[in-house]
C-alpha cells in the first residue's frame, strides 16, 4: 500500500499531483490521508512492512509504523524545517548560507540581559515568528531604533520571534529539491506595475516563472541542495535570494525551505507526481545523488529518463 499524508495547506497540491500519477498507482493501491492536528489520523493508522509513506509537510507521530516500511520526509526533519530559527541555525553550522541573525542577548529565563542594545547593528531587518507559513507576519525594520523598539515590545516573546539582516537581492528562485537533484526551479519575477522584485509573492500571488535546466547555475543551486540535506529532508521547496551584479560581483543566502510548497500547472504537477511514482515503485530506500559530484548546473536537473 502506498501513503501519502499531508498537512491540511497541502491538500490542494497533493489532489493536483495524485490527478497526473499513472493510473497504476492510482487504482486501489494509493491512500491520501488529510493531517490537521497530531492524532488526527483516526483511520489506517498502521503502516505496514511493505507500506511506502511520503509525508507532505505532515509531522504527525500517532501512526504505528513498521519498522520495514518505506518513510520519506521524518517527521523530525519536518518539524526542524518548520521553526524557521532553528533550521536557519542549523544550516549555519552545516555551511548553508544564510542571511545574518540578530541575536539579543537573553537570559535562561528569556529576559532581556542589560546592555543589550548595545550590540545590535544599525541595519535593515526583517523580524519573523519561528513558525509562519503563506507569507504572513513579515515585519521590515528600517534600522536599529526600529529593531530596538520591537526587540524591547517582544521581550516577553522574544524567543518565538527571529531577526535577520535585509538580504539585498535582486532575483529570488524557489528550487524544488528532491533526493539530491532539482526537481524544477522556479523564478519569482517582477511586479509589472513598478519593476521591482516582489517582497512576498505569497501575499502578491504573482506568477511564478519556470527557470529551464540549461540555466542552472552550480553557485546558487548547490545551496539549496545543501539546505534540504542539512535539514535532513529528502525533499523540499528552498527560497534562494541571489545578489548579482556585473561580473563575479553575486551572493547567494537561502531563506527558507518549504516540506509542503503550493505546485500547481501541468508541469510543476507532473515533476511531482514522476517522483513520488519513482519513490513508490521500489521495495528498497531510494538513495540520494551525490550533487557534489557535478560541476555543471545541467547535471544538477532530474531528467525524465531518470526515474525508473
Amino acid at each position: 500500500m502506498n501513503r501519502i499524508l499531508v498537512k491540511k495547506t497541502g491538500w490542494a497540491s497533493i489532489g493536483r499531483i495524485v490527478a497526473r500519477m499513472e493510473d497504476r498507482f492510482k487504482e486501489g493501491d494509493l491512500q491520501v490521508r488529510r493531517c490537521r492536528v497530531p492524532g488526527m489520523l483516526r483511520r489506517n493508522r498502521t503502516i505496514n512492512r511493505n507500506d511506502v509513506m511520503i509525508r507532505f509537510g505532515c509531522s504527525d507521530n500517532g501512526i504505528l509504523v513498521h519498522p520495514n516500511a518505506l518513510t520519506y520526509q521524518q517527521s523530525a526533519a519536518i518539524e526542524l524545517a518548520k521553526n524557521k530559527l532553528q533550521a536557519r541555525i542549523k544550516m549555519r553550522e552545516l555551511g548553508v548560507p544564510v542571511p545574518n541573525l540578530i541575536e539579543p542577548n537573553i537570559d535562561e529565563r528569556g529576559r532581556l540581559i542589560p546592555g543589550w542594545a548595545s550590540l545590535i547593528p544599525d541595519v535593515q531587518a526583517v523580524a519573523r515568528p519561528m513558525h509562519h507559513q503563506a507569507g504572513n507576519h513579515f515585519i521590515v525594520l528600517k534600522g536599529l531604533n526600529d529593531i530596538c523598539s520591537f526587540i524591547d515590545a517582544t521581550a516577553r516573546d522574544i524567543r518565538n520571534w527571529y531577526i535577520s539582516e535585509v538580504f539585498d537581492k535582486n532575483i529570488e528562485y524557489r528550487v524544488h529539491c528532491a533526493h539530491g537533484k532539482i526537481l524544477m526551479c522556479q523564478n519569482k519575477g517582477y511586479d509589472g506595475a513598478t519593476g521591482d522584485l516582489r517582497a512576498n509573492q505569497a501575499v502578491t500571488q504573482g506568477d511564478w516563472v519556470t527557470v529551464g535546466f540549461t540555466d542552472y547555475r552550480c553557485w546558487w543551486a548547490k545551496p539549496a541542495l545543501k539546505a534540504v540535506a542539512a535539514l535532513g529532508l529528502d525533499y523540499g521547496a528552498v527560497d534562494v535570494m541571489v545578489k548579482q551584479r556585473r561580473g563575479e560581483d553575486r551572493s547567494v543566502a537561502i531563506c527558507e525551505v518549504n516540506t509542503a510548497p503550493s505546485v500547481e500547472g501541468e508541469y510543476w504537477e507532473t515533476r511531482y507526481a514522476k517522483y513520488f511514482q519513482w519513490l513508490f515503485s521500489s521495495p528498497t530506500r531510494r538513495e540520494h545523488w551525490n550533487f557534489d559530484q557535478f560541476t555543471a548546473g545541467t547535471s544538477l536537473a532530474w531528467k525524465d529518463g531518470q526515474f525508473v
